[in-house]
């Protein structure tokens, strides 16, 4: 033959195949059935600062924090979380809402199901027509209760049922640096922190005294009406809706610091049961850490005894630190959170059969982590069906 075939290789076509095959199969789950994951934009501000709807920012002037907030409806002057200060928002610039995936799949009924809802899931629901993402916080045979305003799940606080929580709520910011000047003048509203020195006693009740050590208290003011007060749930992104101001007891703190040689640092907390403190050995460097006032789940802070030696804390004085002198070659940034609030309002108590109720089966509680504005199950306490729940939030990748 003057002339072969040309050779051809039976794997390219296979190849080729498998790779149609493969796209055909991936168009059939994204846009055959729907799409398994779903872009949905947030509207409102019924889950910030989770999840944010249309937005306004601004620098506060004075902290030079970010002020962030919704503008339903619209502010006439807005007050900086942080440091009290009062802005007027014509500066402010306008942020797009957030979006985030649905996967619908998550909870259907058929082979590609995912799993059952989990206490802390955020999800898209159904509610009066419209769609939303709310935080899961009930299954299907749990026990619903309100104690002293506060909703309780299975007789404890929301926070401690869920597998996923939402992040504590930032209440207060600040540089520690320089002892000498922050001592002037007493506490303010942009200036909370003071150093104590404190001289106390041995720990057998002796008279004996121990060495100056320096200690970092914190002074709390309510930013609403600049008074000193108790850590309470005023939500910093409502810039015109009334606090609910319940006290919170439960505190976070983060420190990140520079140590120049090692050394042991110690936090104490005023709880409203009894006061505690904690220490823990760092080595020289930089350490970014944090410790709440129940002192778990961190096992590397040890409990210490009260005794003269520790600042008096309480519940305008919560939280004290000591261990290190910040300099302004050597500053500490402190930053004071708290637990989120998980109120019932007076009237959503009105549509509740009783103090405590037991969800249906195949019922679900939803809320919004901003529970002042929130529309959700505390105004139909047996919940929302399963039908209504439309899918798991997955990420948000805008």
């Amino acid at each position: 033959m003057l002339f072969s075939p040309p050779y051809r290789n039976p794997f390219r076509r296979l190849s080729a195949g498998v790779l149609l095959l493969s796209l055909g199969c991936l168009g059939f789950f994204l846009g055959g059935w729907e799409g398994i994951f779903r872009p949905l934009p947030i509207h409102g501000p019924s889950m910030c600062g989770t999840l944010w709807g249309p937005s306004l920012s601004m620098p506060c002037q004075r902290c030079e924090l970010e002020v962030r907030f919704h503008d339903w409806p619209p502010p006439t002057r807005v007050r900086c979380w942080n440091c009290g200060l009062q802005q007027s928002p014509d500066q402010a610039v306008s942020l797009p809402a957030d979006k985030v995936l649905v996967d619908t799949r998550a909870f259907g009924k058929s082979w590609f199901r995912q799993g059952q809802p989990v206490r802390g899931d955020l999800v898209a629901v159904e509610l009066s027509g419209s769609r939303a993402v709310k935080r899961l916080v009930g299954l299907p045979g749990d026990r619903l209760s309100i104690k002293d305003g506060e909703l309780q799940v299975n007789g404890q606080r929301v926070d401690r049922q869920l597998q996923h929580p939402p992040d504590p709520i930032a209440v207060h910011i600040a540089v520690l640096s320089q002892p000498a000047a922050e001592a002037e003048g007493g506490p303010t509203m942009a200036r909370r922190w003071l150093p104590v020195p404190i001289v106390g006693g041995d720990q057998d009740g002796g008279s004996a005294e121990v060495p100056h050590e320096t200690w970092w208290r914190y002074h709390h003011f309510c930013v609403h009406s600049g008074q000193p007060d108790q850590i309470r749930d005023d939500d910093p992104y409502n810039a015109t809706i009334p606090r609910k101001l319940h006290a919170v007891g439960d505190l976070q703190i983060r420190l990140q610091f520079r140590l120049p040689q090692a050394a042991v640092i110690k936090v104490a907390f005023w709880r409203p049961d009894a006061p505690a403190a904690f220490q823990r050995q760092f080595p020289a460097g930089s350490h970014d850490v944090g410790l709440a006032s129940d002192g778990g789940p961190e096992e590397s802070w040890r409990p210490i005894p009260l005794n003269r030696s520790l600042p008096v804390v309480d519940a305008r004085h919560p939280v004290a630190v000591a261990g290190w002198s910040p300099s302004p070659t050597s500053p500490c940034r402190a930053t004071l959170l708290r637990r989120p609030y998980w109120e019932v309002a007076p009237k959503h108590r009105l549509q509740w059969p009783g103090d405590t109720i037991v969800l249906p089966p195949d019922h679900y509680f939803v809320v919004g982590d901003n529970l002042a504005i929130s529309a959700d199950s505390r105004e139909d306490p047996l919940g929302v069906r399963s039908e209504h729940l439309l899918g798991r939030v997955q990420k948000r990748p805008w």
